[in-house]
C-alpha cells in the first residue's frame, strides 16, 4: 500500500492511504501462462506470496515481481513462454495465422512501461473488435538487458497493422 499526505482544515498533515493494485489467482494464471493449480501450488510452497481479501487470494505487484524472480519460478515461466511459440510451430495446419516473436531493448524503465501499456491496450481494443479469435499476445522483460520480448499469434493482417503502429 502506498501513502500520501494531505493538510486537513486544521492545518495538521494526515497520512492518506492508497490502495494498491493487487490481482487474482486467475489474473496470474493469464499473465504467466500457468494454470490456477500450478500458480496454488507455488502459494503452497511458499514460492509465492499473497493475501487473502474476502476470502480470495490477492497479489500485490511487488509480490508478483519477487515471484517471477524466483529461480524455480523463472524456468517454469520460460517454458512457457517458449511452449507459445513451439504450440504454434506443431498446430501448422492452422489456416490464416502467423506467429511473430520481436525483441527490443529499453534505456528507461519508464519509457519500456509506457510502450507496453499502449501496446496492451491496442491489443485489447483489436481483440474486443471481434477480430475473429483474437490476437494471442504474451510480453516478458530481461531486467538485467533491459530486452524486452513481444510474441504474438493471430490474424497476419492484424499483426501487420500492430507492427506498422507500433514498430
Amino acid at each position: 500500500m502506498s501513502c500520501a499526505y494531505l493538510w486537513g482544515s486544521d492545518g495538521r498533515k494526515k497520512l492518506m492511504k492508497r490502495e494498491e493494485k493487487h490481482y487474482s489467482i486467475a489474473e496470474l494464471a493469464l499473465m504467466t501462462r500457468l494454470s490456477t493449480k500450478t500458480i496454488r501450488n507455488y502459494l503452497k510452497m511458499g514460492l509465492l506470496k499473497g493475501e487473502k481479501i474476502d476470502g480470495a487470494w490477492r497479489f500485490s505487484e511487488n509480490e508478483i515481481g519477487e515471484f517471477f524472480q524466483e529461480r524455480f519460478v523463472k524456468g517454469a515461466l520460460e517454458i512457457k513462454r517458449n511452449g507459445q511459440v513451439l504450440d504454434f510451430l506443431n498446430g501448422m495446419q492452422v489456416k490464416n495465422k502467423a506467429c511473430l516473436v520481436f525483441d527490443r531493448e529499453f534505456v528507461m524503465q519508464d519509457e519500456l512501461e509506457v510502450y507496453i501499456t499502449k501496446f496492451i491496450e491496442e491489443v485489447n481494443r483489436m481483440n474486443s473488435q471481434g477480430k475473429e479469435e483474437g490476437l494471442d499476445f504474451s510480453f516478458w522483460k530481461d531486467e538485467q538487458t533491459n530486452l524486452a520480448r513481444l510474441t504474438l499469434i493471430g490474424n497476419p493482417l492484424y499483426l501487420k497493422e500492430l507492427m506498422n503502429r507500433f514498430f
